[in-house]
């Protein structure tokens, strides 16, 4: 059962790479999670805070597989303009 649970949210490649869709919800459930293994209780406020921060927006986690070319950090990192919220 857990290993189907997102299933729909996630998606690989027999090269190993993945694309996960995080959603307000899977955000609110890591949050959660990260809460429980802190032994830490996840209040109200957070909650608020963990939705509020990720709404109307759809936030995408991608791991690639490639050569062994080295590369830096910040050359890697891209950051996607977020729609104007409504």
């Amino acid at each position: 059962m857990a290993e189907e649970f997102g299933g729909e949210w996630r998606v690989k490649d027999a090269a190993g790479q993945t694309l996960t869709v995080m959603t307000p919800f899977h955000r609110l459930a890591l949050a959660a999670r990260n809460s429980a293994f802190q032994s830490k209780e996840l209040k109200p406020k957070d909650v608020e805070s963990v939705l509020k921060g990720s709404e109307g927006t759809l936030a995408f986690r991608v791991t690639l597989r490639g050569g062994s070319r080295p590369t830096s950090p910040a050359s890697t990192r891209r950051r996607c303009s977020r729609a104007p919220r409504r």
